[in-house]
């Protein structure tokens, strides 16, 4: 009976073995799926800006190739003019911001008008530089920002001039000035 039980034994577990091979070969010869698409897009921002209307500069490259540089000239006292251009490559409409860091002399800045006007005054409280922005779609109409400072660039992909006014005091101290102007995605 010792022997009957050894052998049946044996043979069960040969049975069980087998069984669990088989179930495995026939799992592994079932499809887990049909398909798998992996796709690569390749994407360009959607706002470009420059300083004319041609050569339009995207925020890539290091340093990033849409900080663009510009020298403008002038008296204490008078405004100083430079136009810089944006253009908006989307089909739907984008809204921007306007972000100006006020330069080391004047450090304290105070928004007169939202997306329109900045004032930078020194330590003191004394105004030193006012900022103006007054952007222009292709046509030459102003395009004036919401309450909040938000300017929308419609999906047509056409230019806008974006004109930055800079007004120092009149006793400024003569030198060079560094004024920043972000345009910032909102």
């Amino acid at each position: 009976m010792k022997k009957f039980a050894k052998l049946f034994g044996k043979s069960l577990l040969a049975l069980a073995l087998g069984i669990i091979a088989v179930v495995g070969l026939g799992i592994a010869g079932l499809l887990s799926y049909y398909g798998k698409f992996i796709g690569t897009t390749a994407v360009t921002q959607s706002v470009q800006v420059s300083l004319e209307e041609s050569g339009w500069k995207q925020c890539t490259g290091s340093p990033p190739e849409c900080e663009l540089t510009f020298i403008v000239e002038g008296v204490a006292g008078d405004t100083i003019t430079q136009n810089v251009y944006l253009k908006n490559e989307a089909q739907v409409n984008a809204n921007i911001e306007l972000q100006t860091e006020c330069p080391e002399g004047f450090p304290n800045k105070n928004e007169v008008s939202p997306g329109q006007q900045v004032e930078c005054k020194t330590n003191d409280g004394k105004l030193g530089l006012t900022v103006t922005y007054s952007l222009k779609d292709t046509g030459g109409n102003e395009v004036n920002p919401g309450d909040n400072g938000v300017y929308t660039l419609s999906k047509d992909n056409s230019p806008y001039t974006l004109t930055i006014d800079y007004t120092f005091a009149i006793n400024a101290a003569p030198g060079n000035y560094q004024i920043t102007t972000t345009v910032v995605p909102v």
